[in-house]
């Protein structure tokens, strides 16, 4: 019995293991239907699977490996890829908070200048209006003081002669309402009538620049010429702007409106007004 048994069970070992591949099942046998020749255990089986099975998986795996290593290598090159992103927009975000910063500082520099520049106009325009008023006080107490003193000296020598001759002509004379022809008798006589303002007068009417007026008008009425932004103007009562040396000129000689013709009522200053009641009494 040793004998047949060490003879057959090599061989019953092997069909039973290629059955067993073939069908890729593991039997259950009892061990009562068990017998001693055919008896094997699951690791057996295994075991000799396994040699079979290797040679008919390894291009499988060789290829799977291969597969493996351009996935490596595909995320070796990912990662630089990324790394090299990351980096430049490192650099963007630099250069963007670099640029903001000089855009804050110029913003703040600008804004300095615009005040300092602010200053400086107002600096200048006060200068101005200090030279033009020197100017003005300068002309009026040369000439003009000197022509206001000669009408005043010829209205009241006409005056006087009025009052010592025989004419029935009144001794408060209008010139407003005087006629061509009357006021060029009067000048004769007494020498320029001037139905204008004074230049205190004058002075009284505000000087402003043309870029401080709310106004629509865009021409000066008397010469014709636009409106710059840092013209010197005034504006009348009747809201009508002109050139602050134009309008000087014609109120000189007028005292109304060149456009709408509404006459100005300007009073003179106490101390102007006292010494020419004083004159005419004389």
């Amino acid at each position: 019995m040793n004998m047949q048994r060490k003879s057959h069970s090599p061989e019953l070992r092997k069909e039973l293991a290629l059955k067993l591949l073939k069908n890729e099942k593991y039997p259950f046998v009892s061990k009562q239907s068990q017998s001693p020749e055919i008896k094997m255990t699951r690791s057996t089986v295994i075991q000799r699977r396994r040699p079979q099975d290797h040679p008919v998986n390894s291009p499988i795996i060789e290829d799977l490996l291969r597969k493996c290593k351009l996935l490596e290598e595909l995320v070796k090159k990912s990662k630089k890829i990324i790394d090299e992103k990351e980096t430049k927009i490192q650099l963007l975000l630099q250069l963007l908070k670099q640029r903001e910063n000089c855009c804050k500082e110029l913003q703040m520099q600008s804004h300095k200048l615009m005040e300092e520049r602010q200053i400086l106009i107002e600096h200048i325009t006060q200068l101005e209006s200090q030279l033009n008023f020197q100017e003005e006080e300068e002309a009026y107490s040369q000439d003009g003081y000197q022509q206001h003193m000669t009408n005043l000296n010829n209205l009241r020598h006409f005056l006087y002669q009025i009052r010592h001759s025989n004419e029935d002509i009144p001794v408060f004379v209008d010139v407003d309402n005087l006629t061509y022809e009357q006021l060029l008798q009067l000048e004769d006589t007494i020498g320029y009538v001037n139905r204008g303002l004074s230049k205190e007068q004058i002075k009284t009417i505000p000087k402003v620049s043309f870029d401080q007026c709310k106004t629509d008008e865009q021409l000066c009425s008397i010469c014709q010429i636009e409106f710059e932004s840092t013209d010197k103007c005034r504006a009348l009562p009747c809201q009508h702007l002109y050139h602050s040396k134009c309008i000087k000129l014609w109120l000189g000689k007028e005292k109304h409106c060149p456009i709408c013709k509404q006459e100005l009522e300007i009073k003179m200053p106490n101390q102007y007004q006292t010494e020419e009641k004083e004159m005419v009494e004389q």
